[in-house]
């Protein structure tokens, strides 16, 4: 299986809400359309600026029970819905057999921690030849009534119980960099063991931001990083790669060299 995470900073113009970077999917469903390798697919999207800020303006990561809280989570499904359809039309128009499936439908948090996951639901769907489609969204909360699941959690889950043999994490810069890449002099890491990214985060300020500020209620490029070091410790090779520039994408989908970050999974 490989699994691929389309970055809300890509697919989506994150400071303008609800607005969709239509140029920028048209390229990232051609490089899937051309991967020639014969693992099954699993397609994770970020929420970007259809989540995000109204996420942030209705408290929606420390939800308050009272009459806004309805308002918040309806708004909130309703826009990453009109965005995984967008989504979804790019990816069919390139012949790719892919099926939406809502987190809300089949996962369930308890205080902001993940505790149910139907991955058989995945199962079942890749037996079947489509490709599964997930997305942050607005799910059950034990305790909290509801919480916010990102993509990135949703990734660590699939490589959890699938163990995949690829994870791809598709962003608006071209990986990890050991600064602001806009700043002068910022350098690319290549290739990275789980024991130096472990080291990086454990000692430096970690930044590959784009140029803007935006608004990211699920921890930014720190947690990502941090999701792809516990999706190494499975023992998956994981990419960081830019999703706006063709061929890269599926370079790597293909296991050709592109610029991009690749964190090596633990061989035990």
């Amino acid at each position: 299986m490989i699994i691929i995470k389309l970055g809300g900073s890509v697919i989506t113009r994150k400071g303008e809400y609800a607005t969709f970077n239509t140029a920028v999917m048209e390229n990232i469903a051609g490089e899937l359309s051309r991967y020639r390798g014969g693992e099954p697919m699993v397609i994770v999207h970020g929420a970007g600026s259809f989540g995000h800020i109204l996420a942030r303006e209705h408290s929606l990561r420390n939800p308050v029970r009272n009459g806004e809280l309805p308002k918040g989570i309806a708004r909130v499904q309703r826009d990453v819905r009109k965005l995984n359809l967008m989504v979804m039309d790019h990816l069919l128009e390139r012949a790719l057999h892919v099926v939406s499936v809502a987190p809300s439908l089949c996962a369930s948090l308890h205080d902001g921690t993940l505790t149910r996951f139907d991955s058989d639901l995945i199962r079942r769907y890749l037996d079947l030849g489509t490709i599964p489609v997930l997305f942050g969204d607005v799910v059950p909360d034990d305790i909290r009534g509801v919480s916010i699941l990102s993509g990135d959690t949703i990734m660590e889950r699939l490589a959890a119980d699938h163990r995949p043999a690829k994870a791809v994490f598709v962003l608006d810069v071209d990986g990890f960099f050991d600064r602001p890449p806009s700043d002068e002099g910022a350098i690319l890491h290549g290739t990275l063991t789980a024991d130096d990214l472990l080291r990086i985060l454990g000692t430096e300020p970690v930044s590959s931001k784009s140029r803007t500020e935006v608004v990211d209620i699920t921890g930014g490029i720190r947690g990502k990083m941090e999701s792809a070091l516990r999706i190494a410790r499975f023992g998956t090779d994981t990419y960081l790669v830019n999703g706006g520039r063709q061929g890269r994408l599926s370079s790597i989908m293909n296991d050709l060299p592109a610029v991009s970050t690749k964190i090596e999974g633990v061989r035990r």
